[in-house]
């Protein structure tokens, strides 16, 4: 499997969500670049550029960087893809 990461800097994220057609608005929220439009992670709620920590791979599933988030997303897409 490829992982990638990325230093955590304002103009590294935001290299990278241009990548994905994602730009930040100038409330520092992540939005889709045509539409300006605040995308949403996968709990529904609204990220900033500071909080984002990541994108699931092979999806346009946005991840916050706080515990709480990773483990809610690990629990939810990663523990149960691995069940026995």
């Amino acid at each position: 499997m490829l992982n990638i990461t990325f230093d955590n800097n304002l103009a590294t994220k935001k290299f990278i969500l241009g990548i994905f057609g994602k730009s930040v608005d100038a409330d520092g929220y992540i939005t889709e670049k045509a539409t300006g439009k605040r995308i949403l992670g996968y709990n529904g709620q609204e990220i900033t550029v500071n909080e984002f920590g990541g994108v699931k791979n092979g999806s346009e599933i946005y991840i916050k960087k706080d515990i709480v988030s990773l483990v809610e997303f690990y629990s939810k897409y990663l523990l149960a893809s691995h069940a026995p």
